[in-house]
């Protein structure tokens, strides 16, 4: 049995520059039109929606687009503030828990690594020397 995943997620949307003249533009309408179908399509669970009609893509100063980042930030803190481990990099003696993309395991093939280091840290050796050793 294949398990389908639900993915969540917020589209954006912003006005073209040719299309400047209409209210809500048919380049909005047909962006969110787009997107829609591509959520439905690939599981994706749209759980907000952000339009600027009448922004320049040159110009960064977008209402909508400064409250997608605001929540993109606020979901990240959250996320820690809950323990989750949210960065796109591992850090070096953990590797992600292949079902929990949130969670690290120790990375055992290193782990002897990351003891020593921190035996020598713990023992007042600084970071020059630990890495100068580990040459």
């Amino acid at each position: 049995m294949i398990e389908s995943i639900l993915y969540k997620t917020a589209i954006y949307c912003r006005l073209s520059l040719d299309d400047g003249s209409l209210w809500q533009s048919g380049s909005i309408h047909t962006q969110k039109m787009i997107l829609e179908k591509y959520c439905r399509d690939n599981n994706f669970t749209i759980n907000k929606v952000y339009i600027d009609d009448g922004y320049s893509g040159l110009n960064f100063d977008r209402l909508a687009f400064k409250r997608l980042n605001a929540d993109i930030e606020s979901g990240k803190r959250q996320r820690a503030l809950n323990g989750l481990f949210i960065s796109t990099r591992t850090p070096y003696g953990y590797t992600k828990d292949p079902t929990n993309k949130n969670h690290l395991i120790v990375d055992g093939d290193v782990r002897h690594v990351v003891e020593l280091i921190f035996n020598m840290c713990v023992n007042g050796k600084g970071a020059p020397t630990i890495a100068k050793f580990l040459e």
